[in-house]
């Protein structure tokens, strides 16, 4: 899948090595974008969860701290880079 993707875009890839960036520039900018939306997602069902509980369930305290949110992206974010 890989070939695909480079040979569809191999002018965009000739144009960003024209003005400069390295092989592995392009691709680790475009993993960590794609990486960072993946996440994201992730992160948003992961608030509608809780969020569609406390409706249902007005009783149950169900709570989503800001700081694992920041923590879950950042987990994303490294483990796509390392992959």
């Amino acid at each position: 899948m890989m070939w695909i993707s480079v040979g569809e875009r191999y002018a965009e890839i000739g144009l960003l090595r024209a003005i400069g960036a390295r092989p592995r520039q392009i691709f680790l900018f475009e993993s960590m974008i794609l990486v960072m939306l993946g996440g994201g997602l992730r992160v948003d069902l992961g608030v509608a969860g809780p969020l569609v509980l406390t409706i249902e369930l007005p009783g149950l305290p169900v709570y989503v701290d800001e700081q694992y949110l920041l923590i879950g992206l950042l987990v994303a974010t490294a483990t796509g880079l390392i992959y």
